[in-house]
């Protein structure tokens, strides 16, 4: 389960880098200073799950709640994306909906479920 989240921060940080790339391309382009600012801020952002993803690997504590608030971030900039801005194209919804909605689900913290003063799942079914 782990490895799959590792992956899916990875991807993550890659499709940010990629809008980051296509926002560079287009202020160089364009000679606009606030494309070239978006630029510098989605770079910034497409680092964070992969840093993400590296201190959940060294079990650095501050990881998964940065990473829980990036993709609470990601949920209310999606939907407000989707409804508001109506721009409900497939890869959009995936990218801005879908994939932090997985990944919260996959920063959950799983201890809570079975801490030792809870009772085991057998003396709790009916």
């Amino acid at each position: 389960m782990s490895a799959l989240r590792h992956v899916l921060l990875l991807v993550q940080g890659a499709l940010t880098a990629l809008v980051a790339a296509e926002a560079l391309l287009l202020g160089t382009v364009e000679r606009s200073p606030v494309l070239l600012g978006l630029a510098v801020v989605a770079a910034a952002l497409a680092l964070l799950p992969v840093g993400v993803a590296f201190g959940l690997l060294r079990r650095w504590r501050f990881a998964r709640g940065a990473g829980v608030a990036y993709e609470l971030l990601l949920l209310v900039s999606g939907y407000v994306n989707a409804t508001l801005l109506r721009n409900d194209d497939m890869v959009s919804v995936l990218v801005t909906l879908a994939l932090p909605a997985v990944l919260l689900w996959q920063l959950r913290r799983r201890d809570l479920a079975y801490s030792p003063g809870s009772p085991e799942r057998s003396e709790t079914a009916c």
